[in-house]
């Protein structure tokens, strides 16, 4: 039997997936519909018709008890891409990572829906302003964040939980419209990723070690942010914390080209508590008023 829990993020994946595929095909039309999706899998009866939002949350949940769920994705995935690319309203970068986040809250990878190659292919949600979606709004979307959060915290595993959550911070980012970008390597350097902040490029440096972040760290992501442009920015995100008097050298020295940000006030944020982007922004007209890099620990 299906907990509270998982039927609610089976909701939550129904609302996400109703603008991919329709309901039911034009008489003469040659359209992929949800209903030849279920039949793909091997499950046409799932689909019961009526009303599309209902009967693709039953569809989902049919599949899921079936162990089918990642087949039907898959499948709605791939047709979606293809039937929302003829209309206004093609699949984005945000979609993919939005329909991954949520796939992960029901505990199910996908690796399809999450390869950098395809995603790195699809436009960002901003570049088509006049977009309309019916999908998910955005507290279901956090709520996809927490438990991706809560995923990442209970890996056992250093590594495997460092890429989990490098793929959770563009969950995360997407989620407030900053459209991420993974990471990448630039002449030998290794880079985390980076976003658009109100139109400004950040660098991203983001670690999940319990060693205190020194010195010599911040320094050499100084220098990755300002050797790349003279208005290169960047958000250096430790899971760690940041040594005292690390953060009170850099601040007497020459005025760093990014802010920080701690554990703390990243999970405030994952939690509802302040919005990510507000965060942000206030770091930076910090760092820009008063020079110094603040930070709650």
């Amino acid at each position: 039997m299906r907990t509270l829990a998982e039927t609610r993020h089976l909701s939550d994946l129904a609302k996400a997936l109703y603008p991919w595929l329709p309901g039911t095909n034009h008489p003469y039309g040659k359209a992929y519909t949800f209903a030849d999706a279920a039949a793909e899998v091997g499950m046409p009866s799932a689909w019961q018709g009526g009303s599309k939002l209902p009967a693709l949350q039953h569809l989902l949940e049919v599949a899921y008890d079936k162990a089918e769920l990642r087949s039907i994705v898959i499948a709605i995935f791939r047709e979606g891409i293809k039937y929302r690319a003829r209309g206004s309203d093609p699949v984005s970068r945000e979609d993919a990572v939005e329909l991954s986040a949520l796939t992960r809250a029901l505990g199910l990878l996908v690796p399809e829906i999450e390869d950098p190659g395809l995603i790195a292919n699809l436009p960002t949600r901003g570049t088509n302003p006049h977009s309309h979606r019916q999908g998910v709004s955005r507290p279901v979307v956090l709520d996809a964040v927490r438990s991706g959060f809560e995923k990442v915290k209970s890996n056992p595993d250093a590594q495997a939980r460092g890429y989990d959550f490098q793929e959770f911070l563009q969950v995360l980012f997407a989620a407030y419209d900053l459209e991420p970008q993974g990471s990448f390597r630039v002449v030998g350097e290794e880079i985390d990723g980076s976003f658009l902040l109100d139109s400004e490029t950040y660098l991203l440096e983001a670690r999940w070690r319990s060693k205190p972040t020194a010195k010599a760290d911040l320094v050499v992501f100084h220098s990755k942010v300002t050797s790349k442009s003279t208005f290169s920015r960047g958000v250096f995100l430790s899971m760690g914390p940041f040594q005292v008097e690390a953060l009170e050298e850099i601040n007497r020295g020459r005025p760093p080209a990014f802010v920080i940000v701690s554990r703390k006030e990243l999970e405030k944020t994952v939690m509802g508590l302040e919005r990510w982007d507000t965060l942000l922004r206030q770091k930076v007209r910090q760092l820009a008023e008063r020079g110094n890099l603040a930070v709650d620990q």
